[in-house]
């Protein structure tokens, strides 16, 4: 199972990893940096209705990652979208 965590404005900066089963939930958002982050994130770009636009593997910092069309980020530690049956098209739905 995995957490997901809302985090008031600094989202993730100023943390050295995640926690055990965390992820972060941004919305409304369809952009996001890495700069001055301390890790890698896997990231799942989401429409209004939770399909699945896009997904970035591997996300170094200092960079940055967009999908025009997104209402929603999904951002998880590196290496988690290589252990889930997630694809384009699919849709994320929160229980």
């Amino acid at each position: 199972m995995l957490f997901i965590k809302s985090l008031c404005l600094r989202g993730l900066l100023g943390r050295k990893q995640f926690g055990e089963n965390e992820g972060l939930v941004i919305i409304p958002c369809n952009a996001v940096h890495t700069i001055g982050m301390a890790f890698a994130l896997d990231l799942l770009f989401l429409a209004r209705d939770g399909t699945v636009l896009q997904l970035e593997q591997d996300v170094r910092p200092w960079r940055m990652r967009f999908c025009l069309k997104a209402h929603a980020v999904v951002e998880l530690p590196a290496g988690v979208l290589q252990h889930l049956p997630c694809q384009i098209g699919e849709q994320v739905v929160w229980s």
